[in-house]
């Protein structure tokens, strides 16, 4: 994990310490929600603002609305969106919308 990614992270665990509300769930969210940008910056070939066009593979459009029930309830997500082909994110497949466990 990068510094930035670990700073991002800690800031997001002190403000959900500091006030009231599901700290179990946001911290899903948020943890989820980084990883899925990670995969589409990825899926891009570049970061965000960076003008490399040699290693642009895609250009970024925006988010789409996104829920998905887990142990810890039901979360809205931001789907990030690419503009010339879709989004594939590793942490659950197309169109579920519930997170399976395996039960051992």
């Amino acid at each position: 994990m990068t510094q930035s990614n670990t700073n991002s992270i800690m800031s997001i665990l002190q403000e959900e310490l500091n006030r009231d509300g599901d700290f179990l769930k946001e911290m899903v969210k948020s943890i989820i929600q980084q990883l899925m940008e990670e995969e589409r910056d990825t899926q891009v070939g570049v970061l965000p603002h960076q003008r490399d066009h040699t290693k642009r593979k895609a250009n970024r459009n925006g988010y789409k609305p996104r829920s998905f029930h887990t142990r810890v309830g039901r979360l809205l997500l931001a789907k990030p969106q690419i503009r010339e082909f879709a989004f594939q994110t590793q942490l659950f497949e197309n169109y579920q919308r519930w997170c399976l466990y395996k039960q051992s």
